[in-house]
């Protein structure tokens, strides 16, 4: 499928979870074909940060998949507005709707319930980026099942947690707009075989509103941030050297997460 792109990724990925019975058997099964798989979650196609961030993941693609691994999107968007965002954005990763949060759920991926006050905040906030609410909540059935938060999961093959970061919906981060794990950083690691599931370290994200860290004795893992709150779409993705408050959380962890 490396040739694939848009809607014809989509659909060969869609017929490749019919075939294995079931998004759950199907990530089983995905994460065994390579040496580690990279899941970049996102809120949907209407997020003007995740757009900047995805675009950021999948120009990582190629390295990704010289490396023997393999990248996906997962979002809480129904499947029919997923296939239109890999038909507007002709994505080359594949991105899959899981509504109900059956693999967020298996990793920990923060949900946002319509009914969370934060969820309001959130909408006022994005709102003052001229998204509009109905292209979010366009009818009942979107996010019945809460909205899956940033994270970024990644397994190795035997299908093992060697690294997790999941955003922290505030206002300090910004509702997760800011402070999101450094992707090359991190595909890196991963690259170079230093995230393993026997780790020892935890390291937190050390990161306050508008500011981004680096390495410290504190923060193993370095975050990202973008430019301007005001054009989230489109600015670059920049890391600095500045450490304060804590507004994300990674680990590098030990344990697998039941199912």
């Amino acid at each position: 499928m490396s040739d694939l792109t848009g809607a014809r990724l989509y659909d060969a990925i869609r017929d490749d979870v019919k075939s294995c019975g079931g998004i759950q058997r199907w990530f089983d099964d995905v994460v065994s074909r390579s040496s580690f798989t990279v899941f970049v979650f996102f809120r949907g196609g209407w997020c003007p940060a995740c757009k900047g961030y995805l675009k950021t993941c999948e120009d990582l693609l190629a390295k990704v998949s010289e490396a023997g691994g393999a990248m996906y999107f997962i979002t809480a968007q129904r499947k029919h507005k997923v296939r239109r965002v890999m038909v507007e954005r002709d994505y080359r990763v594949a991105c899959l709707g899981d509504s109900a949060n059956k693999i967020g759920r298996r990793f920990k991926v923060p949900l946002t319930q319509r009914s969370d006050a934060s969820f309001r905040k959130l909408l006022q906030f994005l709102k003052s980026l001229g998204v509009n609410e109905e292209s979010i909540i366009e009818d009942k059935e979107d996010y019945i099942h809460g909205l899956a938060q940033p994270a970024m999961v990644i397994l190795n093959g035997q299908g093992e947690e060697i690294y997790t970061w999941c955003t922290r919906v505030t206002e300090a981060s910004k509702w997760g707009a800011i402070n999101r794990a450094d992707p090359a950083y991190i595909i890196n690691m991963a690259i170079q075989g230093k995230l393993t599931p026997d780790n020892a370290v935890q390291p937190e994200h050390q990161a306050g509103a508008g500011e981004n860290v680096t390495h410290s004795s504190s923060s193993k893992y370095p975050s990202v941030n973008m430019s301007s709150s005001s054009s989230l779409s489109s600015a670059p993705i920049t890391t600095s050297n500045k450490t304060t408050t804590s507004s994300s959380t990674t680990k590098a962890t030990t344990t697998s997460q039941s199912p």
